[in-house]
Order: structure tokens, then sequence, then C-alpha cells
């Protein structure tokens, strides 16, 4: 049976289908599919567990992360391992598609399956961008294969999403795409350095992280026209720096003038 839903049930059986579906139509497919056969070498023969409330908060504090009764599922890309609490009930061991899809992102991420304590993408992006990045790819397979979306409440990561989103539409999901999957980050980081500021870039970081995403969209505004403004007066000052003299054309061979004696050269050219 096809799921309709991101609310749909699933049980650790589910896996692979959750792995089909990942690999599935999505903009971000080919890269996603580029990952998925080194992850599957790369992890554990039992990478998906859902387990009980108690046992998920044990598995939090093992990870080194805050207890958080509200986190519905977490990825250890130490191990290679997702967890998700059950949520149909105690001892019920089932647990929703989308929660178990936006995992499935996080492990299939540079580097796929097991790959160090976090995502490469964790630095570049910090953890708000990443978190709502990883939900926007995971809200555009869904959509992208014509399963429905959670209500609101069921998603993951929702104050953190609209920073991400619009990240992805000035710049495409080629580029943010490259950090997650790929660990491809410098030239993304170039791009937002000069764009934002390098203070800047970390403010809107700290922002999406802290659950801001007015003041995180407000500084992306402000900071790309202070930033624009800097660079058209710092290209101004340097054009200015150029100086002015007189220069005669020099001997330029086949691709200019060649002065002979008796010929008087071209009038100086003023610059």
């Amino acid at each position: 049976m096809a799921f309709q839903s991101a609310e749909d049930r699933i049980d650790e059986d589910d896996f692979d289908k959750i792995l089909a579906i990942l690999g599935g139509k999505s903009l971000w497919q080919g890269q996603i599919q580029a990952n998925l056969p080194v992850m599957r070498k790369n992890i554990p023969a039992h990478p998906f567990r859902i387990i009980s409330a108690g046992d998920f908060a044990t598995v939090m504090h093992n990870l080194g992360e805050a207890p958080d009764d509200q986190v519905p599922g977490i990825t250890d890309k130490r191990n290679g391992i997702i967890y998700l609490k059950e949520f149909f009930g105690v001892n019920s061991r089932a647990a929703r598609l989308g929660i178990a899809l936006h995992e499935a992102v996080h492990l299939v991420s540079h580097r796929p399956g097991r790959g160090g304590g976090h995502s490469i993408a964790l630095g570049p992006l910090g953890e708000g961008l990443m978190e709502g990045l990883v939900e926007c790819i995971t809200s555009n397979i869904l959509a992208s294969q014509g399963i429905k979306l959670a209500r609101p409440e069921g998603r993951g990561h929702q104050q953190r999403v609209p920073v991400a989103a619009e990240l992805v539409r000035r710049m495409g999901d080629y580029v943010p795409g490259r950090v997650l999957f790929a660990g491809d980050f410098q030239f993304f980081i170039n791009i937002m350095h000069y764009t934002y500021s390098v203070a800047g870039w970390i403010e809107i970081q700290r922002a999406t992280t802290a659950n801001d995403p007015a003041r995180a969209l407000r500084r992306m505004e402000e900071l790309r026209a202070t930033e624009e403004q800097r660079h058209a007066a710092e290209l101004e000052r340097l054009w200015r720096q150029i100086p002015k003299r007189t220069v005669a054309p020099q001997n330029l061979g086949d691709s200019g003038y060649i002065f002979k004696r008796g010929v008087s050269p071209p009038p100086p050219v003023r610059y």
C-alpha cells in the first residue's frame, strides 16, 4: 500500500520504503541518489529503530543533546542509526512517515551513513539553517511525490524553515544541496560572506537557530543592502586610485601599431 500522508504510520520494517521515497522525485533527487549507495554500505545491519519515550531520552542524553519532549526523532551520524520516538501509543513501535523521512535526509547527508558526530553542513549552515533546509527538502520530496504534508504541528523546525526557504529561493537548490549532500561549502561560504559579511552571516545563523525567523529574514535584507553599498563604494575607491597620466601606445607587434622611423605615432591616450 502506497503512503498517502506524512502522518501515515510506519514501523521498523518500512525502512527500505522510506529510502525509496528519499531517492524518489524531488529537486534534490540527483544529489540524494548519488549518496544512497554510499550510505547503504556505511550503516549497521539494524539502522532504523523506533523506541519508547524513556529510551529515546536516554539516546538523546548519550548523544549529548539536551532533553526535549518535543523532539520526535534523532540521527546518530557517528553510528549511522536513526532513532524515532514511538507515536501511536506505548509499545506501538510505530512512528510517522514525515519524521522518518526527515531523519533519513540527515542520514544521507555528507558524510552518508556513519560520518562523524554531525553532518559536515553543520558548520557552514549552523544548526537552525541546517535543520530548516532538511525540513524544506523533506517537504519537497513529499510534495513532489504526491504525499500529503503533515499538519503544521506535525512538521519539524517550522520556525527555521522560512529562513532556509528564502536561502533556497535566492540561491536555487543546487548550491545548498551541495553543502548538505557533498560537504562542498567553500563557494557557499564565500557567497554568504560577500552578501551579508562575515559577522552578518553569523548573526543570521544565530537568529535562525534561536527560532527567530523574523529577525533572520529582516537582517538578511538589511545586510544585503548594506554590503551592496559597501562593495559599490569600495569599487569606486579603487577606480579613483588609478593614476591620471598620459601614455603613448607601445610596440604591440602584429596585434597593434608598429612604429617605423619617420612615421609619427598617434596622439597619446589619456586614462
